[in-house]
């Protein structure tokens, strides 16, 4: 705008931080929507406003913005769709979201509708997904805050895609997961989640599932018990990194899951976030009521969860009955801790947790033998390691392949790092290798082979062989 408008916040005079704050500039062209560019028109139902023209960011021409007399309110709904058009941020978290005023919340819902230049696999508008911090259990205040309005088949109406932070359950996560031990803790966890306050369901449908956040330190004992609980549920949940941009020696944002990023030498986190992605669909059913300690949920046709709150060493077996997996199906041990000598070490007899379970059907009714993991193990020498980790997931096999991804017309391997790092190295470095391709073609292979379990004939799964591949390039979307 014109430096000379007397409706501009007058410039500066006493220069902080090295700069004079509200000089005009030109280059602030780029930070306004192109009047001329996409332009749409919708109607406000929480307004009843009609034909309200919505402009776009011109991506390929940042000049082209067009600098408009604003008040505040819409300088944040301008920051807000610029995030989304030109950074490419999926969503956004409003902070202390209590003490924001709903039409406040409105006006963003506004900002960001059908402002994602992004589209989901099948072509249709990937919606903007915002979710607000409101530091209260009780229901009656969060699902307020919850709403979930959009209607593809009426794209001129604007609605809202948003959430709330679940803080209904990490209270009861923290209060009953915070020390191992603690008796009927499933009792009152298992139904806290505030989808369950919502529709009855646990469907995710309201709540973002969370254990920690910049506000607080570690958050208790069973910590990995807790995340496991969260990722492996239906719905939205956060995993809280904090990559210390800011410096390391800051008391706040509080230290976060140093290893949520530590995708090469692979960390307890990663295999949980992958296990999610793999195998984090169906319907939830519970199958261990949790009242000795214990709690168990599958997944439908997709994954088995057993979890423990033990306060004493060893493992329990249990007979899960009326699993949604068919007779033979074999589930193997998704989180590692199977395989980890430390929670189950190697003895005479083998090992007591095992990595590889075969469901089987009794009188009609599918079942599976199984052992919890306590958050505790007793070693060989008698001695009691406390892990905290009394917790293992169970899913389908996938198809295994020897050589992995094999590609030609490769120019050169840019190396990932797989040595010792720090927490903010785990937001920076590559991780995995990269291979770069400079030619306009290239061929993809992958070899899959039968999968034996455990390199058991008697554990062949003939299910997990992969018999078809699919490429996705560029998210699968046509550009």
């Amino acid at each position: 705008m014109d430096a000379r408008d007397t409706r501009n916040i007058p410039a500066g005079k006493r220069p902080r931080f090295n700069r004079l704050a509200n000089v005009a500039d030109p280059e602030n062209r780029r930070f306004y929507p192109d009047i001329g560019h996409n332009t749409i028109f919708l109607f406000d139902p929480r307004t009843n406003e009609r034909d309200i023209p919505v402009r776009s960011f011109n991506l390929e021409n940042p000049m082209a913005g067009d600098p408009v007399v604003e008040n505040g309110m819409g300088y944040l709904m301008r920051n807000a769709q610029w995030l989304i058009q030109v950074i490419g941020v999926d969503g956004l978290r409003i902070d202390a979201a209590k003490h924001v005023q709903g039409f406040v919340l409105d006006f963003i819902d506004r900002s960001v509708y059908r402002q994602n230049p992004r589209k989901l696999l099948d072509g249709s508008q990937s919606d903007v997904f915002t979710y607000t911090e409101v530091y209260d259990a009780n229901p009656d205040v969060l699902l307020p805050h919850v709403r979930k309005t959009i209607n593809h088949a009426d794209p001129g109406r604007i609605g809202a895609n948003r959430d709330t932070l679940d803080f209904k359950l990490y209270f009861a996560l923290k209060d009953n997961l915070e020390h191992r031990g603690k008796p009927d803790a499933w009792k009152r966890i298992k139904d806290a989640a505030l989808n369950v306050a919502d529709d009855g369901f646990h469907n995710g449908s309201a709540g973002v599932t969370f254990i920690q956040s910049h506000d607080v330190f570690k958050p208790f004992d069973l910590e990995e018990v807790a995340q496991t609980y969260t990722l492996m549920m239906p719905g939205n949940t956060v995993v809280y990194f904090n990559g210390r941009e800011f410096d390391d020696n800051r008391d706040f944002p509080k230290a976060g899951r140093g290893d949520a990023l530590n995708v090469v030498p692979g960390s307890l986190l990663t295999r949980l976030l992958a296990a999610r992605v793999t195998h984090g669909r169906g319907n939830y059913s519970e199958r261990w009521d949790g009242t000795d300690g214990l709690f168990a949920f599958d997944r439908e046709k997709s994954m088995l969860v057993l979890l423990s709150n033990r306060g004493d060493a060893g493992f329990d077996s249990r007979t899960l009955t009326g699993l949604s997996f068919p007779p033979g199906t074999l589930l193997v041990e998704l989180s590692g801790n199977a395989a980890d000598p430390v929670v189950n070490p190697r003895r005479a007899g083998g090992t007591d947790i095992p990595q590889v379970l075969r469901v089987f059907r009794e009188n009609g009714v599918s079942k599976v033998n199984v052992r919890f993991q306590r958050p505790a193990t007793i070693t060989n020498s008698g001695q009691v390691v406390n892990h905290g980790r009394g917790l293992l997931v169970y899913g389908l096999a996938t198809p295994q392949s020897d050589r992995g991804i094999e590609l030609t017309n490769v120019a050169e391997v840019r190396p990932g790092r797989s040595d010792s790092h720090t927490d903010r190295e785990n937001g920076t470095l590559r991780r995995a290798d990269i291979s770069v391709i400079r030619g306009n073609s290239f061929e993809v292979k992958i070899r899959t082979k039968p999968v034996r379990l455990m390199g058991s004939e008697s554990l062949r799964d003939v299910n997990a062989d992969g018999d078809e591949a699919l490429l996705r390039v560029d998210d699968g979307l046509e550009r």
